[in-house]
């Protein structure tokens, strides 16, 4: 028996011919040389510190439920914030110089926005052959969707520059705006669908869900208002008239 260099129990390194660890007094001397010490056990990175980084922010999850939440609450309009959230996301693990804000106001030209959508969603295809993800979401498919959001959006502020509103062209607004929303929440959802497949494969790891950033609280409060503005419109004569 010969005394080790190493304390078999809490892995000290202990000077030769000390009879006890220093550490956790464990006795040393009977202990032979092959024994080796166990291993440290590494504790895995928690949620708050794995993302403690603000880049790593853009590389989470976005729940596909609450796609289909934040797109009904903010009346459509958290297709902007998605389409800066996923543009960052994609410049920062490409490194393409893109400009995530430019993007997502992009969106709100019509025709335009049609092309951009369908260059978001190219970028994001090619980026998941080469990984070897599946991807269903064509750019056409997408520009196609695209374009009847925009038409569903635009035809009721057109229509309201003509003059009074009845109750039933309230009514006939109200509809337009639902399935817009509708419309808007198909294509969020069918194309995050495909991203969070994309970006698991990706990385290699089970993405964790992104947090609540400020942005969804600011487009679902925004959102709020246009749906009050609708109800309003529709119960109440006198907004009506003012508007």
């Amino acid at each position: 028996m010969t005394t080790p260099s190493t304390c078999p129990r809490c892995a000290t390194e202990t000077a030769p011919g000390v009879r006890f660890c220093p550490r956790c007094g464990q006795y040393l001397a009977a202990v032979p040389l092959h024994r080796q010490p166990p291993a440290p056990i590494e504790e895995p990175p928690s949620d708050l510190t794995s993302f403690a980084d603000p880049v790593d922010r853009y590389r989470c999850r976005i729940p596909l439920r609450r796609i289909l939440v934040m797109t009904v609450l903010s009346y459509g309009l958290y297709l902007f914030y998605w389409a800066f959230l996923t543009w960052k996301r994609y410049g920062q693990n490409t490194g393409e110089g893109i400009s995530p804000s430019m993007e997502a106001l992009s969106l709100a030209v019509p025709v335009f926005g049609w092309a951009r959508v369908a260059a978001h969603v190219r970028a994001h295809r090619a980026l998941a052959q080469k990984a070897g993800a599946p991807w269903r979401v064509g750019p056409k498919r997408a520009a196609l969707a695209f374009a009847i959001v925009t038409a569903l959006a635009w035809t009721p502020l057109v229509l309201r520059l003509d003059g009074a509103i009845s109750f039933m062209d309230a009514i006939a607004f109200g509809l337009l705006g639902v399935a817009m929303v509708a419309a808007v929440a198909g294509l969020l959802w069918s194309l995050q669908r495909d991203m969070n497949g994309m970006w698991s494969k990706v990385q290699g790891n089970k993405l964790l869900d992104a947090p609540v950033w400020a942005g969804d609280v600011a487009t679902g409060l925004a959102g709020c208002l246009v749906w009050a503005d609708t109800m309003l419109t529709i119960l109440s004569a006198p907004y009506r008239a003012g508007i």
